[in-house]
């Protein structure tokens, strides 16, 4: 009765989430702003007088001399427009104009959570307020010549929800990724060699592809992950120190980059509300019941992450070729990288020996770890452009992939009276796979004010087995998204509603996160952002346990 009763309550909280979602959709879509109509006709309502007027006959003197004629003649010299002092000159002078320029913003946000349940005792509580952030970022662009310049750039924030709710109720990983951060991001001095060569050098960005809300070919900055469905892909990307060369030729422009820097995508920490759940509860409490293990030590249990050191042999390169054409353009990647996502790396080493009448000896070495297997990707992108229509496409081919690393050692010896045994295992398991990822989207921009477009996403293991689908592995065979995104303007472009949908699976069976969000444009340098974000647990590893995590955000942003 109780697991029908979930089931029940969870179907109920779906429903309402969908229609909440269709509501907020037509909203987008149908919903228009009288006050903007009603200025333009009382406008025009008001002018419309003075536009009759001048339909009128000339007024007419006594002696037949038009009035205006002589009023013009009278007002002739005021017409004429009294040239200026040019003072440019002088304030150049007293002010010289600056090299560079500082530019950034000052943001405060908070975020109310308003669907998860009470916690079990010890659990973080996520009710209610779970962030309430102050956050800074700081650009310095210098422009020291017509070929070259320098930026750099800083954020940092810090979030007084923690102080707020008390710290001692958070886990060390919880405090140390989400409670305050200080970190330089772009940092890069550009210029020309000739005329025809450019060079980039420092902490930068690269974008490949031609989706803006999932990624193909765009593979070289991995991401911050830490609060998936609250931020675009264009503020996730994370920089790296690289060195890039662009060489031009007619319409095309071919890129060299060699990445300096090894980094891999922030993820959720342990103790967090979007920390993935390894195995779910129902099969782990079976597994390890009778060892005393719950899932929530597991989960803490994870090893770290293996790193590759800087620069050296581990420096990671890529080339693009890009061509822009009338109407449309393409682009064809390769990259040698490391994948930002980790693998398991699992090395056992166990002995046993008991030969009479020596004393038995046991010996064991345990190495688990996530390392992260070194990839390539061979790929392409297009845009092609039709009236309103933009129709887009990506392909890409990896190969390298892992998702675990086993290699077992066992040897066992045992000779004492009255019996006798040996074994020796020695397994390792270390398959490559490939996979071939592929996107169509397509977008419109013929209603005013309005861009609707359509994302489809498909990623195929060409050479899947049976191992990856345990559980802790989390990989299927086809994984499909898409993804639907809606803006439109109002109010003379001061004001944007949104809806975004991301859907794992044809029928968000995997998981899915929408999202919808009003900007506002207070002042020229005041915006205000508010909004609500449902998320859909579904069986991919990082969204088992996550439909809980509904919340409400809103921020003010002051811009410089």
């Amino acid at each position: 009765m109780f697991g029908l009763h979930c089931m029940g309550r969870e179907m109920a909280d779906r429903m309402m989430k969908t229609i909440l979602l269709l509501l907020m959709l037509a909203v987008v879509l149908f919903f228009d702003w009288p006050l903007s109509a009603q200025g333009e006709e009382s406008m025009d309502e008001l002018m419309s007088g003075f536009d009759d007027q001048g339909t009128e006959s000339p007024e007419r003197n006594s002696d037949g001399s038009d009035q205006r004629e002589i009023d013009d003649d009278i007002l002739k010299g005021f017409d004429e427009t009294i040239p200026e002092a040019d003072t440019s000159d002088d304030i150049d002078r007293l002010f010289p104009s600056l090299p560079f320029s500082l530019s950034g913003y000052i943001k405060t946000g908070g975020v109310y959570n308003f669907d998860h349940d009470k916690p079990e005792d010890g659990e973080t509580d996520w009710r209610g307020l779970s962030s309430f952030r102050t956050e800074m970022l700081l650009e310095l662009n210098w422009k020291f010549s017509n070929s070259w310049q320098v930026f750099v750039s800083g954020k940092g924030f810090y979030d007084f929800a923690y102080e707020i709710n008390g710290r001692d109720d958070y886990t060390n990983d919880v405090l140390q990724d989400y409670e305050k951060e200080v970190e330089l991001r772009e940092a890069w001095v550009s210029g020309k060699l000739t005329d025809f060569l450019d060079i980039k050098i420092g902490r930068q960005i690269v974008v490949w592809g031609r989706s803006d809300n999932v990624r193909i070919t765009d593979v070289l900055n991995p991401l911050d992950l830490r609060e998936p469905g609250m931020t675009d892909i264009e503020d996730l990307r994370l920089p790296l120190w690289m060195t890039r060369m662009d060489v031009y030729f007619g319409d095309w422009n071919l890129t060299g980059i060699a990445i300096h820097e090894i980094r891999s995508n922030k993820t959720p920490p342990s103790g967090s509300d979007f920390y993935p759940e390894i195995i779910p509860s129902s099969e782990l409490e079976d597994l390890l019941s009778d060892v005393g293990i719950s899932p929530s030590d597991l989960q803490s249990m994870m090893p770290e992450e293996n790193m590759p050191q800087h620069g050296g042999d581990n420096t990671e390169y890529a080339v693009a070729l890009n061509g822009t054409f009338s109407g449309w353009d393409i682009s064809f990647y390769w990259a040698n990288y490391y994948n930002d996502l980790p693998h398991f790396d699992v090395d056992l080493d166990a002995g046993f020996t008991w030969l009479w009448p020596d004393i038995p000896q046991l010996g064991l070495d345990f190495d688990f770890e996530l390392k992260h297997a070194r990839v390539n990707m061979v790929g392409s992108a297009f845009n092609v452009t039709r009236g309103n229509w933009l129709f887009k496409g990506e392909v890409a081919y990896f190969s390298g992939l892992r998702f675990y690393h086993v290699d077992v050692d066992i040897d066992i010896d045992v000779d004492i009276p009255g019996f006798s045994f040996d074994l020796e295992l020695d397994e390792k398991r270390d398959k490559k796979y490939y996979r071939t990822d592929a996107l169509l989207g397509i977008e419109y921009s013929g209603i005013d004010n309005t861009i609707i477009s359509i994302d489809a996403a498909n990623r195929y293991i060409t050479n899947f087995d049976e191992i990856l689908e345990y559980p802790f592995f989390g990989v299927k065979e086809n994984e499909f998204q898409w993804f639907v995104r809606v803006s439109r303007d109002f109010m003379n472009e001061t004001l944007t509603l949104n809806f975004l949908a991301s859907i794992y699976g044809w029928k968000g069976q995997d998981g899915a996160v929408e999202r919808f969000w009003a900007e506002y444009d207070l002042t020229d340098n005041i915006q205000l952002t508010g909004g609500v974000v449902f998320y859909e647990s579904g069986e991919l590893m990082n969204f088992r346990n996550i439909g809980k995590n509904d919340r409400l955000f809103f921020e003010i942003k002051y811009s410089f």
